[in-house]
């Protein structure tokens, strides 16, 4: 969708305050729903991870050292707690230019994954989905590798969480903090997850977090690539000698 009324790319006057990151739309395709198409755009699968606030940590330090020009082998992830990484100060949502200087230093981005709790309102929910597309949508502008996230919450929100998500193309989903131990909560993961494939036929699907669960067995049994990496949580029981979470 255009909008012929725009003033991208005009520079707004001293007093104006860009209060809903328009510049992270220039250049969009629109759905119908208002969300910037993407594409995962890296050229090869992650190796490894990293959570945002390592990224920042890890960032500060190597700048601190005078390290200008350093790169580290991971992919960023926020598959953390949002205080984590969408706080009121220093979340990405309202400091994404300096999310984007330090993904610059590492391999590339995934999982971009502003919470969609049920009890959410819905407006709120469908405005963290579309966070989620206009944040990788800028890094996909600015040249940074990313892989799309894929996110989905109660059958009600499937009208619209899957919306720009590309087609026959990688994606990633985290299984950190997923609460898919407790078996209550498997059904409407697995039911998400087959109606995602369903619609978006993935080539390749990045778990982060366990994919020790029978419905990645069922994806991996469908053909589909599945890379599995240790987020905080799941690394942390394997420190521990126990199972994944």
């Amino acid at each position: 969708m255009k909008y012929p009324t725009s003033n991208w790319g005009k520079k707004p006057r001293a007093s104006v305050s860009d209060l809903w990151n328009s510049s992270l739309y220039e250049g969009a395709n629109w759905t119908e729903l208002d969300n910037p198409e993407v594409a995962s755009t890296a050229k090869g699968m992650p190796t490894a991870v990293i959570p945002w606030h390592e990224a920042k940590r890890t960032h500060k330090h190597k700048m601190a050292k005078g390290l200008r020009d350093y790169h580290v082998d991971a992919f960023i992830h926020c598959y953390i707690d949002d205080q984590k990484f969408d706080g009121e100060r220093e979340g990405i949502w309202k400091q994404w230019r300096f999310f984007y200087e330090v993904a610059g230093h590492f391999d590339g981005i995934l999982g971009v994954d502003f919470s969609t709790n049920a009890d959410f309102p819905e407006p709120v929910k469908r405005i963290q989905f579309h966070k989620m597309r206009v944040i990788e949508h800028g890094a996909i502008r600015r040249g940074i590798p990313t892989i799309v996230n894929a996110r989905w919450g109660t059958q009600e929100t499937w009208s619209y969480c899957f919306d720009a998500l590309p087609e026959n193309d990688a994606l990633c989903i985290g299984a950190v903090g997923s609460g898919l131990r407790n078996l209550e909560n498997r059904p409407m993961f697995d039911a998400g997850l087959r109606r995602l494939i369903e619609l978006k036929h993935p080539e390749t699907l990045v778990v982060v977090g366990s994919a020790n669960y029978p419905i990645f067995d069922e994806v991996r049994a469908s053909g589909i690539t599945v890379v599995q990496l240790d987020g905080e949580t799941s690394r942390h029981f394997k420190q521990k000698e126990l199972r994944h979470v």
